[in-house]
């Protein structure tokens, strides 16, 4: 056999396990049944390989032979799941003792009764639900870290009940709520209820001021579509923060005011979201208070180019992005039309 015809007869099988393990960490759920089908040398790749997995009601039923066979999970993520469907999981992978973390995504905590894995859920992402604070569930969530809820059903979060789940959850880290309408100032009690938190998304709420935050570990903040105001915002009072978010809201005299003094958050703030909120121009002559920052969205906030371009000018490492008709100008690349900050609302990062 020459060289030629010897290289050729090299296939996937001939590399070494590891080499092959690492190729199924990127496959997904259906990819990897098919990769172990095609030999003993894939089977065990796929079977003991720590990866996460993503499982939904419509693909467990062809999935459950396989799953049966998984020896160990690195992150389970499930979405829009029933109680009836969370059950079956647990029946097809409740011998894989290596389940580190759990992510879920369903409609309603009652789902989650029973379910045995609570202690390893990581994340959960509840949507349109209504929301109670006396379901047994919340005190078997000891590992959450991430906890997103989406439009609430009926006002049913009020600031009793949002701060009643938040204090049987101390470790949260990141909390968002799409929908805070029943929401008040009280809510800053949630500051207290979890110390360790970071990120901080209220969407929506209404609120007349918001407390000192310089003693919180906050690095993410986002009020948008809050009731904040003028009055509202001292920056002065808020943490090294790395995302602050206030699309929609009137806070734009203060902020000017604010951001010509030197703050903690002037030198760490990388994206700002003041879409659609009535920005005075003078906020765009003291952005160079802001030497980190790299994502301004602004929407329709301003329309004029002059402004525009000049800050594109000034600042050429920071993307702007706005929604109105021939923003984006030649030679101003960073200058970006409809900006897709919405996509904050995906959390799929956190």
């Amino acid at each position: 056999m020459t060289i030629l015809e010897r290289s050729r007869s090299v296939g996937l099988g001939d590399l070494p396990l590891e080499l092959v393990c690492m190729i199924v960490e990127h496959l997904c759920l259906q990819d990897s049944i098919h990769f172990a089908a095609v030999c003993r040398t894939f089977r065990t790749a796929v079977f003991y390989t720590p990866r996460p997995i993503s499982l939904s009601c419509d693909c467990l039923q062809t999935a459950a032979p396989f799953l049966r066979n998984l020896h160990c999970i690195q992150c389970l993520h499930v979405h829009d799941c029933s109680a009836e469907i969370l059950r079956q999981i647990c029946t097809c992978i409740c011998h894989a003792p290596r389940v580190r973390t759990v992510e879920m995504c369903c409609s309603s905590s009652a789902c989650l009764t029973g379910f045995s894995w609570n202690h390893l859920i990581r994340k959960l992402e509840l949507r349109e639900t209504s929301i109670s604070a006396t379901c047994d569930t919340w005190n078997e969530l000891t590992n959450l870290e991430v906890l997103v809820l989406r439009c609430p059903l009926d006002d049913s979060l009020v600031d009793d009940v949002f701060l009643d789940i938040c204090a049987k959850l101390p470790g949260l880290k990141k909390l968002a709520v799409v929908g805070a309408n029943a929401l008040t100032d009280a809510c800053w009690g949630v500051l207290d209820c979890c110390p360790n938190l970071t990120h901080l998304f209220l969407r929506g709420a209404h609120l007349d001021s918001i407390p000192d935050l310089r003693q919180t570990k906050l690095e993410w903040l986002d009020l948008s579509g809050s009731s904040l105001h003028n009055d509202s915002l001292r920056l002065t009072e808020l943490p090294p923060l790395v995302h602050l978010g206030l699309e929609e809201t009137e806070v734009s005299g203060s902020l000017t005011a604010a951001i010509s003094s030197s703050t903690p958050i002037s030198v760490s703030l990388k994206t700002l979201n003041l879409r659609d909120t009535a920005v005075n121009p003078s906020v765009f002559r003291v952005l160079r208070q802001f030497p980190a920052l790299r994502l301004l969205d602004l929407g329709e906030a301003i329309d004029e180019d002059s402004i525009i371009h000049h800050l594109a000018n000034q600042h050429p490492q920071l993307q702007v992005y706005v929604s109105y008709e021939d923003a984006a100008a030649p030679g101003h690349p960073q200058i970006r039309k409809d900006a897709l900050m919405v996509e904050t609302l995906e959390f799929t990062n956190w």
